[in-house]
C-alpha cells in the first residue's frame, strides 16, 4: 500500500495531474476529410514455412489447400470491397506476414486485380524472408 501511494506520487510529479491524460467527450466532429485523402493497404499473408521463436506476428504452418483457400477469398473480398465501396485510390500496397514471397504468382494476381479494381498507385512492398531470395 506504501509502495502503490509512492508511486502514484512519482507518477503524478512526473506526468503533472491525473486529469492530463483523462479522455473527455468531443463535442465537435473531427476533420476526417485529411485522413481520408491518403489510403494505405496492408495484406497479411500469414504462411511461412517455420516458426521463428522471434517473431509476434498472426502465422501458420505453410499449407498449400490452405493458402490456396485463403487467396480466392481474399480475391473474392477485394472483390466484393470495390462493388461495396467504388474504386477509390490506394497510395501504397504492403504485404506482410507470415512469408508472402512464398507466393510470387499469388501476389501478382492480386496487385493485378488491385490496379483493375482501384486506382493504385505509389510505393508497392513486399516483406521478404532472407531465405527466399538470391
Amino acid at each position: 500500500m506504501i509502495a502503490d501511494t509512492v508511486a502514484r506520487g512519482l507518477r503524478r510529479w512526473l506526468a503533472g495531474a491525473d486529469t492530463r491524460f483523462a479522455f473527455t467527450h468531443c463535442t465537435s466532429a473531427p476533420n476526417t476529410e485529411a485522413r481520408t485523402q491518403v489510403r494505405h493497404l496492408y495484406i497479411h499473408v500469414p504462411f511461412c514455412r517455420h516458426g521463428c521463436p522471434y517473431c509476434p506476428y498472426n502465422k501458420v504452418a505453410l499449407d498449400q489447400p490452405l493458402a490456396a483457400r485463403y487467396f480466392a477469398a481474399l480475391q473474392q473480398e477485394i472483390t466484393w470491397y470495390s462493388e461495396a465501396k467504388g474504386a477509390y485510390p490506394i497510395d501504397s500496397l504492403y504485404f506482410g506476414g507470415g512469408s508472402p514471397s512464398l507466393f510470387p504468382e499469388q501476389i501478382a494476381d492480386l496487385i493485378t486485380q488491385l490496379t483493375r479494381q482501384y486506382d493504385l498507385r505509389g510505393a508497392r512492398c513486399l516483406e521478404i524472408h532472407p531465405n527466399d531470395c538470391d
